[in-house]
């Protein structure tokens, strides 16, 4: 379950994670039976942000949860 306030690294093509951290900050159904979305921002501010669906930042190959 991906919720508000949980941080996450990218995973790195080759394994391991990225340095950057990503903080979520927002959870939303942009469209009733759409698919749910999280909006994540760097926790450093340089890398911006960005918007995925909910499986997206849940999937382990692609995202490992801080803490």
């Amino acid at each position: 379950m991906v919720e508000v306030g949980q941080r996450y690294r990218t995973v790195r093509a080759g394994g391991g994670s990225s340095s950057t951290v990503w903080e979520v900050v927002e959870v939303y159904v942009p469209w009733e039976g759409g698919f749910e979305h999280a909006r994540l921002k760097s926790v450093d501010g340089s890398a911006g942000t960005m918007t995925l669906a909910m499986s997206v930042v849940a999937d382990k190959k692609r995202f490992v949860r801080e803490g």
